[in-house]
C-alpha cells in the first residue's frame, strides 16, 4: 500500500487557554488533492502552519510525518528542504523587487556568482504562463493588484521541488475563470505525484478539484470523506453543525427614485500604459439599491471604486454627482466626510488596525463623538457604542478583544460597523466576503440587504457571481468598460461568467 506523503497524528495546539487543535489525526497521499475546510477559527491554518514549520516545534504536541519520516520542523526553510511548501493566505510579496525576483526569492539562479536575471525571468514567465494571465516578470511586484500578487505567491511555490504543496485560500481574490485555470495546474501537479492540501471557503470548488475533503470544526476532525461518497449539504452541516439557508435575494423594487451617486463619462486611467483602468462609463446608484459589479482580474472593478473616493493613483476625469450636486473627492477621508464610505478588498493592510482592539477599530471613524470633558475620550460612552454595533451586526467579539484574534468574517463586520457610524449615504464595498467562511458570508450579505432596505445605497464588487444575485442590478465589467447589465431574476451565474470572460461573443 502507498505510504502517506504527509500525516499528523494526535496533533494539539493551544494559545493560552484557547484550544485551537484538539488531538487531530489526518493524512494525505501522493497524486491526491485534499480539501481542508471549516469555518474561520476551526483550526485549518494552524494545522498547516504546524505541518509547514511556521509554528515552532515546541508550540504543539503530537507527531508530524513526511514521506514516512517523523519530523519536527523549526522553520519553513527546514520544512521546504523536506519537500513541504506553504502558500499562505497573507501575502508575502517584496514590493520593490521584480516579479521574477519574488518567484525565486532566496533561490536566485546565478552565473559566476552573479544573479542570472535572464534565466530567472524566462523561468518565471514559463511558470506564470500556466495561469493564463499575462504578468511581466520584470515588473515590480508592488505594482500588481492583490489577485496578481497571489498568483506570484503560488508561482513561487511551484518553482520549488515540493512533494507536499499547501495552499491557504489561493482563489480568494480570483474569479471563477481564473480559479479554473489554477485548478488545471494543480491537477497536473497532482498527476505528477504531488500531494496537495487545499484550504478553501468556496465549497463550489471542491468537486472541480479535490479527491477527498476533511472538515474541521472547533479544532477537531468532523468529517474525512472521499468527494464521491458525500453530498455538498453534508459538508456544510459538518462545518457549522446545522443546515445552511440560501443567500438572500434583495427585492428588485427598492421603492426609490432618489439618485445618490451618479457618474457621467467617468474614466480612471493608469499613469503608465500598463495596468487596469476605467474608460468612459456611466453609472447611477439610487437610495436603497444594491448594485453588484462583476468582472475578471484587471476588468477595472477596484479601480472604479478607488477613483470615486480619490484613492486612485492615476488620471481621473468625468463628472461625479452626489445627491444631484457636482463633487470630486481628493481622498477617502474627504469622501467619508460626505457620507461616501469605501471598504477595500485588502482588509489586513487597508482595513483593520492590527495594533488596536475591536472597540478602537470600530470607533476610529467617529472619535469626535466620544470626546468628553477636558478633551479626553469618554471610554464608557465609546464602549457602549461598540457594544451596540457588535449586537446589531452579530459580531462575535468583545470590545477590548485584540482585532487580530477575530475571524475574517468578524473583522469584515467590524469594518462595516465602523462605516455605519458615519451614517453613510453610500457604501462602496470591494470583495466584502473575501476570505470568510460560508456562514459568515451569509451573515454579511444579509446585513447588506438589511442596510439597503433601510435606505443606504450600496455598490458591491465581488468575484463570486452567486452572491451578487442578492443585488438589485448587476453590471459586468470587461477591459475597463461596462459591457452588460442584468437583473438577477433574469440572469444566472453561468451567464455572468460568460460575459465577464468574453466567451459570450464567440458562442
Amino acid at each position: 500500500m502507498t505510504k502517506p506523503a504527509w500525516a499528523v497524528e494526535d496533533l494539539s495546539v493551544s494559545f493560552g487557554s484557547q484550544v485551537v487543535l484538539n488531538h487531530v489525526s489526518v493524512s494525505g497521499f501522493p497524486n491526491e488533492i485534499v480539501a481542508l475546510v471549516g469555518q474561520n477559527g476551526a483550526g485549518k491554518s494552524t494545522l498547516v502552519k504546524a505541518l509547514s514549520g511556521v509554528l515552532p516545534r515546541n508550540a504543539y504536541s503530537g507527531e508530524i510525518w513526511v514521506d514516512g519520516i517523523k519530523r519536527k520542523f523549526s522553520s519553513t526553510a527546514e520544512a521546504a528542504s523536506a519537500g513541504v511548501t506553504l502558500v499562505p493566505q497573507e501575502l508575502a510579496i517584496v514590493p520593490h523587487l521584480s516579479v521574477a525576483s519574488n518567484v525565486f526569492l532566496g533561490r536566485e539562479p546565478t552565473r559566476f556568482g552573479i544573479v542570472n536575471d535572464e534565466e530567472m525571468e524566462i523561468s518565471s514567465e514559463q511558470i506564470l504562463s500556466q495561469f493564463g494571465i499575462k504578468i511581466n516578470p520584470k515588473q515590480p511586484a508592488g505594482e500588481l493588484g492583490i489577485p496578481q500578487q497571489q498568483i506570484v505567491e503560488i508561482a513561487r511555490a511551484l518553482s520549488q521541488d515540493a512533494s507536499v504543496l499547501i495552499l491557504d485560500e489561493p482563489t480568494a481574490p480570483l474569479t471563477v475563470t481564473e480559479a479554473m485555470l489554477l485548478f488545471d495546474c494543480l491537477k497536473q501537479l497532482a498527476e505528477k505525484g504531488l500531494s496537495i492540501i487545499y484550504i478553501t471557503h468556496r465549497l463550489d470548488e471542491l468537486r472541480n478539484l479535490a479527491k477527498r475533503v476533511v472538515v474541521l470544526r472547533d479544532g477537531k476532525v468532523e468529517l474525512d470523506s472521499y468527494m464521491d461518497d458525500i453530498e455538498s449539504g453534508e459538508i456544510v452541516t459538518s462545518m457549522i453543525g446545522r443546515s445552511l439557508e440560501s443567500l438572500p435575494r434583495q427585492s428588485p423594487n427598492y421603492n426609490s427614485d432618489e439618485s445618490v451617486l451618479e457618474l457621467t463619462n467617468w474614466s480612471a486611467l493608469p499613469q503608465v500604459s500598463r495596468g487596469p483602468g476605467v474608460a468612459s462609463i456611466n453609472m447611477e446608484v439610487k437610495r436603497g439599491e444594491i448594485l453588484g459589479i462583476y468582472g475578471a482580474i484587471g476588468a477595472g472593478r477596484t479601480e472604479l471604486l478607488r477613483s470615486i473616493v480619490g484613492a486612485y493613483e492615476g488620471f481621473v476625469s468625468g463628472e461625479l454627482r452626489l445627491q444631484g450636486k457636482k463633487n470630486i473627492f481628493s481622498s477617502p477621508a474627504e469622501a467619508l466626510a460626505y457620507g461616501v464610505v469605501y471598504i477595500s478588498e485588502d482588509r489586513k493592510t487597508l482595513g483593520i488596525q492590527p495594533s488596536m482592539n475591536v472597540q478602537e477599530n470600530i470607533t476610529l471613524s467617529k472619535l469626535d463623538d466620544y470626546v468628553g470633558f477636558g478633551g479626553l475620550l469618554d471610554r464608557t460612552k465609546e464602549e457602549r457604542s461598540t457594544e451596540e454595533s457588535i449586537k446589531n451586526l452579530g459580531i462575535v467579539a468583545r470590545p477590548k478583544q485584540p482585532m487580530t484574534t477575530l475571524s475574517g468574517g468578524n473583522q469584515q463586520k467590524s469594518l462595516l460597523a465602523r462605516a455605519l457610524l458615519v451614517k453613510p449615504k453610500i457604501l462602496l464595498l470591494d470583495e466584502p466576503t473575501q476570505g470568510v467562511d460560508v456562514a459568515a458570508k451569509l451573515e454579511i450579505v444579509r446585513a447588506l440587504v438589511e442596510l439597503a432596505l433601510n435606505g443606504i445605497a450600496i455598490v458591491m464588487v465581488s468575484s463570486e457571481a452567486e452572491e451578487l444575485m442578492s443585488a438589485n442590478r448587476i453590471i459586468v465589467m470587461r477591459g475597463g468598460k461596462f459591457v452588460a447589465e442584468r437583473k438577477p431574476e433574469f440572469s444566472s451565474v453561468d451567464e455572468l461568467v460568460l460575459i465577464a470572460t468574453g466567451a459570450d461573443t464567440i458562442l
